[in-house]
């Protein structure tokens, strides 16, 4: 189902980006360069009570990429994003008696923080797929951080909810193998993640799948 998104609503948590700058180890006179194209002015920006809309938050993220210079800068941003950077909702789902309970907490409150992303569940067979669509048009650096950084925010929740690296769990993506997709194996779950989806289209053991994709 397609969400109607207004780019130009406040609603989006600046902590996130916050976190950007400390990723980037950004000084206060370097970050004017992060907000570039934003129309953000620093003051406003390091105020805990600013909203970003999701047009501005897409900037941030896009002028991110430009000063990271790394490939790999969506798994580190999605170290970042912790449990407790997501608010009420990241007591919630760590407060979950289970997985799916954690999930179903992602799904109601996931839009409150990100309105940009939704999730979507299905039941087939003895398996539970997880779909997160992004609800608006994005390049596909944007879609690739995001989705890497979505999928270590998963895996890290999930291993802190059942207690272990969930092994059962695969995760797709819509970009192509990157070649530093070797430094997924430092991540729980991620472990020849790309070898595992294509070994699951021909398994009935598939417990769980995590894709990130966009919304025709």
């Amino acid at each position: 189902m397609m969400h109607d998104i207004d780019l130009s609503q406040p609603c989006i948590p600046s902590n996130y980006s916050r976190l950007i700058t400390r990723e980037l180890a950004l000084q206060t006179r370097d970050v004017a360069d992060l907000l570039a194209m934003t129309q953000l002015t620093v003051d406003q920006f390091l105020q805990e009570d600013t909203l970003l809309t999701p047009q501005q938050q897409l900037q941030i993220l896009d002028n991110s990429l430009q000063l990271a210079n790394d490939d790999t800068f969506g798994l580190r941003l999605g170290r970042r994003l912790t449990s407790p950077t997501h608010g009420a909702m990241g007591f919630l789902v760590n407060s979950s008696p289970d997985l799916l309970t954690a999930i179903r907490a992602f799904q109601v409150f996931l839009p409150t923080r990100m309105n940009l992303a939704r999730l979507e569940m299905a039941a087939r067979d003895n398996w539970l797929e997880v779909t997160c669509r992004f609800h608006v048009e994005l390049s596909e650096s944007l879609l690739k951080v995001l989705s890497e950084s979505f999928a270590v925010i998963f895996f890290d929740c999930a291993e802190f909810i059942v207690g272990r690296p969930v092994g059962e769990v695969v995760c797709g993506f819509l970009h192509k193998e990157p070649g530093y997709s070797h430094c997924y194996a430092v991540h729980s779950g991620f472990d020849n993640i790309w070898r595992n989806l294509t070994r699951a289209e021909h398994s009935a053991r598939r417990v769980q799948a995590a894709q990130c994709v966009r919304q025709p």
